[in-house]
């Protein structure tokens, strides 16, 4: 796979599994405030646990106290909880949601 980027008249070719791995840490880093982690995955005896779907699925959050959870208008809502999450937003009401878009 060899695909091609023009980025100020240079080329950037995203042709390495390795590459593509350190753009992605390189994204993450600068948003690491808006990472969260699936709870399950945080607990070292949780054997790999597998959902259906995200809801009431809890995530911890950096700089949150309670537990989040992926807010229902949000893309990954319906599909398999990831064990880690790029967040947009926070919503608080009688639950903390975050929101991935």
């Amino acid at each position: 796979m060899n695909h091609s980027v023009g980025w100020d008249g240079q080329q950037f070719i995203l042709q390495h599994p390795l590459k593509v791995k350190v753009l992605r840490q390189l994204i993450v880093a600068g948003l690491i405030d808006h990472v969260a982690v699936r709870k399950d995955v945080t607990v070292k005896d949780s054997g790999g646990t597998k959902f259906a779907n995200a809801k009431n699925i809890p995530y911890v959050a950096l700089d949150v106290d309670d537990d989040v959870f992926i807010h229902p208008s949000s893309i990954l809502f319906n599909g398999p909880p990831p064990d880690y999450v790029v967040y947009q937003d926070i919503i608080r009401t009688s639950r903390v949601w975050i929101k991935c878009k």
